[in-house]
Formats: C-alpha cells, sequence, structure tokens
C-alpha cells in the first residue's frame, strides 16, 4: 500500500533498470509459487520506473504472462492441479484476458497520463486492502483456520 504511493524514480541507466526489474523478476517469480497472487505486490514498482501507460500497461502483463507460465508447469509437476480439470476454465479464463486486452487497449487510449497514473495508484490500493483485509485479516479470524494452526 505504501509502494503505491512512492515518488517516481529519476530517469535511470538502462542497465540498473535492468538489474532492478532482474531483481523484482526473481522475487515475483519465486513469491508466485507460494503466495499465488503478486500482481499487487510487484505493480508499484513498475509505476516508479516513470513508462508511458502503454509501456507500463504491457510490461506487467508480460510479466504476469510469464509467471504464470512457469506456475503451471510446476503446479503440475507437484500434483496440485490436474490440467484436465482446468481445462475448460483455462479457456475461459483465456477468452476473457483476450476481450479485456483488446476493450483495455481502446479505452487506454482515451485517459490522459495524470489520470491514469491516479487510477492506477488508487487501484493499487483497492487490490492491497483486498489482500490484506479479505484474503489475510479475515482468513486469520476464521475459527477454521485458527483450528488447522492449532
Amino acid at each position: 500500500l505504501i509502494a503505491a504511493f512512492w515518488p517516481r524514480r529519476p530517469t535511470k541507466k538502462s542497465g540498473t533498470a535492468h538489474r532492478d526489474f532482474t531483481i523484482i523478476g526473481f522475487a515475483a517469480g519465486t513469491a508466485a509459487l507460494t503466495v499465488g497472487a503478486v500482481g499487487p505486490l510487484i505493480a508499484p514498482l513498475f509505476a516508479r520506473h516513470n513508462f508511458v501507460k502503454e509501456r507500463l500497461v504491457a510490461t506487467k502483463a508480460a510479466c504476469q504472462m510469464v509467471t504464470h507460465l512457469f506456475k503451471l508447469p510446476a503446479f503440475i509437476a507437484l500434483g496440485t492441479v490436474r490440467p484436465t480439470e482446468l481445462m475448460l476454465l483455462m479457456g475461459v479464463m483465456s477468452a476473457a484476458a483476450i476481450v479485456g486486452t483488446l476493450i483495455g487497449k481502446r479505452l487506454l487510449t482515451h485517459v490522459s497520463e495524470a489520470l491514469f497514473t491516479r487510477m492506477y495508484r488508487w487501484l493499487l490500493v483497492v487490490a492491497g486492502g483486498k489482500v490484506l483485509l479479505i484474503d489475510g485479516l479475515l482468513k486469520i479470524l476464521n475459527p477454521d483456520f485458527l483450528n488447522s494452526v492449532r
């Protein structure tokens, strides 16, 4: 939540930016296998690198896609996911992603950089709040969760 409002970094040399993204990629890839949804965790880091809105969206989307492409084989190998049981869901979600991308691309052309930045930051706050309150706090307060920990 705090990272959503950190000031943007001044423009850096490309070598330093590559190092930053390598570190982010390694951390996100590792966390994705145990935490699950790392999008809200890495999104503020992209906003700090003075990307135009289209580049920010494309970079984050590409990173999320690569993360999912690595997670799926890992979960299959561990036996926690059976692809035959998820084929329909994966097909529906892939179709929704394609439709969402086409709609989002059109909408993005009508949004100014300033409005995009404000919306991006506030949506990060909403996503971070959801992760903390719903995925975190409510699960901890759930009696079934507390019993499973004991």
